[in-house]
């Protein structure tokens, strides 16, 4: 069985947890982290060590979510959304729209 494509919007906060998680499904073979948004890398420290670690692991960066979207429709299959409670129902709804399945923390 391939790996399920996963792409997650954000690298800090609680995406932190998200990444760990899909870390540990990729050693075991069932997920393959294959793009994240980053916004505004220069920000936050933390983002610029998160897009170093994922580029060197093959992870696609985008700086939008919709371009993200655009760009992976033919690999991503899960869309994770770990932001924060007023991006839960845009972001979902946005991904879902475009033919994606999604991981959405509560509430939608």
């Amino acid at each position: 069985m391939e790996p399920v494509k996963v792409g997650i919007v954000g690298v800090a906060g609680f995406a932190e947890s998200h990444l760990k998680s899909i870390k540990t499904c990729e050693e075991e073979g069932v997920t393959q982290l294959v793009a994240a948004v980053i916004r505004n890398p220069e920000t936050r420290q933390v983002k610029q060590e998160q897009e170093q670690i994922l580029r060197s692991r093959g992870v696609r960066i985008y700086r939008t979510f919709d371009e993200m979207l655009d760009a992976e429709k033919q690999t991503m299959e899960v869309v994770a959304v770990p932001g924060g409670i007023n991006t839960h129902e845009p972001l979902s709804t946005r991904a879902l729209r475009a033919g994606y399945h999604v991981m959405c923390e509560k509430p939608v």
